[in-house]
């Protein structure tokens, strides 16, 4: 799972000073993806999504228990071993940066009622709440 800390670049030890975030939209509140997670993008129209295991991302993150309609939906295709899992998302945007000493913990009463680890921190990004989400944990 990816935590809030120093990132340092595998390759040369450099601290990193900022990650690029894909920014989506789901129930009205927008979500921030490390790029470094997505393999590709998909859409759910697309014939090779029969040969993929994809989870609708209520299910897989966040709100188990609640079916939403997708707007604009989309699959990300998870970076992984075997690169058959996608994410079905919700209203894809831009992909941004985000300074690594602007991403900040969850707040105590969030981080203490939330179903799953995978939403691990807040990022203010164009003046907007981004919550910042690792597809990688379940």
């Amino acid at each position: 799972m990816i935590e809030v800390r120093e990132y340092a670049n595998a390759k040369d030890s450099e601290c990193v000073e900022a990650i690029r975030v894909l920014i989506f939209e789901f129930k009205g509140i927008r979500m921030g993806v490390d790029v470094e997670q997505i393999a590709g993008m998909l859409d759910p129209r697309d014939k090779s999504v029969s040969e993929l295991n994809v989870f609708p991302f209520h299910e897989k993150i966040l709100f188990r228990n609640d079916c939403p309609a997708y707007v604009a939906p989309m699959i990300l295709l998870v970076r992984g071993e075997d690169g058959r899992h996608g994410v079905l998302i919700d209203q894809p945007q831009d992909i941004v940066s985000i300074k690594i000493d602007s991403i900040r913990s969850l707040p105590p009463l969030i981080e203490a009622s939330r179903e799953s680890r995978a939403v691990w921190g807040v990022a203010l990004i164009e003046e907007e709440v981004v919550l910042l989400v690792d597809l990688l944990d379940e």
